[in-house]
């Protein structure tokens, strides 16, 4: 990835718009299938004040953002704003999960960053969103056992 695009898209990201769109993708997670493709990394695309064309190579820029998303760690990658506090990571045959809270320094709020991938699909969802730390952690422990228990 071209350095000089992650450096434009920062600077083209409208994260006020970002955090909007964020807070409308909120829902309960319950079953893997309430999990979407490319969530995060279609909401910073549809974010950014800048056609693909501005950019040296967008596709590879879009790989990355895509990794990001899969690794959980795409929204503090795009903006100082967010900041991980906490992850946890639980495996259930067929499925990997990895949970993440984010917490936003413009609206002091937290998210919940729910990521799933069974080898051949790559799934993310935006679990909740809270003013409350412990509101998160305690749908991070609802979450974690809804979606890992037999």
């Amino acid at each position: 990835m071209n350095s000089k695009d992650f450096k434009l898209l920062k600077s083209k990201l409208d994260i006020k718009s970002l955090i909007k769109k964020i807070d409308a993708m909120v829902k309960n997670i319950n079953t893997r299938s309430d999990l979407g493709e490319r969530t995060l990394s279609f909401l910073v695309d549809d974010c950014k004040a800048a056609d693909n064309d501005e950019f040296q190579d967008f596709a590879k820029l879009w790989q990355k953002l895509c990794n990001w998303e899969d690794e959980g760690t795409l929204l503090p990658k795009i903006s100082d704003n967010f900041k991980i506090v906490h992850t946890l990571s639980k495996s259930t045959l067929p499925a990997a999960f990895k949970f993440t809270v984010i917490e936003s320094k413009i609206n002091n709020r937290w998210y919940l960053i729910v990521n799933s991938t069974d080898g051949l699909n790559n799934r993310v969802g935006i679990g909740l969103s809270s003013d409350s730390h412990s509101e998160i952690l305690d749908e991070l422990n609802k979450t974690v056992t809804k979606l890992t228990s037999d």
